[in-house]
């Protein structure tokens, strides 16, 4: 029987990031705006209305926003679950305090080498792979319960033992291996990163086996089914305009929040209909996926918008990058 409601929902909770990581989903040359923080507040509300049972909050690099903490703590006062993948760059100790006292549920660090050159070099940020370390120390030191989040490419698929110590040694609960999609940067490079079939057949392999070797808890995403697939079966994903789609990878969005319950979208909408009628198909799967621009191949690759990110600065939305 379908719910009312999903019970987890994938909060994009803004497009701005102090990296442009090579193959990140998200990047595009632009953006629709943020919401304003009162939007965010009636969101929030809605999603406790709603009964959700997780929020997980992405980016972009969601701590760049000024209120998430605020939410955060809401959404665990009303007994929501709640847990953030984050680059690592602003979190130190004040940081992981005050998410630790929000009562974050979780905080999931993207790490893509367990070797500091080949990371700081696929995130172009000098320094970004001692600073996530460091962020995770500043976790682990507050109680936090941290994971990895690792996308997996054809440039560092060899090195799932490696992930594996790395984690068993910053006392990491959990790894989630996501396969690389082809879309936002990931889809300008994606001759540079896709992972060909009988290299996913010896990568599967690899990770069962260090499932049987590890206490780390470790999980792989990415399938380009969509058997099992729990996106529009028990999850949505929300944008930061307030737009919902069926997947973090699927193009149109199919409503949004601030104009229609998620109850109305969840139960009335035809591309969810359609999702459930088909179970196998994967609505992520096509390379014309947001969020992409035609000119894009002519384009630089960039990172939010200097004079959009200058505007939400201005308004509080978001905090100012940080070198």
């Amino acid at each position: 029987m379908l719910s009312k409601h999903p019970r987890f929902v994938n909060w994009h909770y803004t497009y701005n990031c102090n990296f442009n990581c090579d193959h990140c989903y998200s990047r595009s040359p632009s953006y629709p705006e943020d919401l304003s923080v009162v939007d965010y507040q009636l969101i929030v509300e809605k999603l406790i209305d709603a009964q959700i049972f997780k929020v997980a909050f992405g980016g972009g690099e969601p701590l760049t926003r000024a209120d998430l903490v605020h939410t955060v703590k809401r959404l665990s006062e009303a007994g929501i679950f709640t847990h953030i993948t984050t680059n690592g760059w602003l979190v130190d100790t004040a940081m992981a305090e005050k998410l630790k006292e929000a009562g974050l549920g979780t905080l999931s660090f993207s790490i893509d080498s367990p070797f500091l050159k080949y990371h700081d070099e696929l995130r172009n940020k000098s320094g970004s792979y001692s600073r996530v370390l460091e962020g995770i120390r500043s976790a682990n030191r507050v109680g936090l319960k941290v994971h990895f989040s690792t996308t997996i490419t054809v440039e560092n698929h060899e090195y799932i033992s490696e992930f594996v110590s790395l984690a068993e040694q910053e006392l990491i609960s959990e790894i989630n291996f996501k396969l690389f999609r082809a879309a936002g940067n990931g889809l300008v490079l994606k001759d540079r990163f896709s992972i060909k079939q009988d290299v996913l057949e010896d990568l599967i392999a690899r990770v069962d086996d260090s499932r049987k070797k590890s206490k780390v808890k470790i999980s792989m995403y990415g399938s380009e089914s969509g058997e099992n697939c729990s996106c529009g079966n028990t999850t949505l994903t929300l944008r930061p305009n307030g737009d919902l789609v069926i997947c973090p990878y699927s193009g149109d969005s199919i409503g949004n929040i601030l104009k229609q319950t998620l109850s109305e979208v969840w139960l009335n909408s035809s591309e969810l209909s359609e999702r459930r009628r088909e179970p196998n198909k994967c609505f992520g799967k096509e390379d014309n996926q947001w969020p992409i621009n035609s000119d894009r191949e002519k384009m630089p690759l960039k990172p939010y918008t200097e004079k959009l990110m200058q505007k939400q600065v201005a308004k509080g939305i978001v905090h100012a990058n940080k070198a």
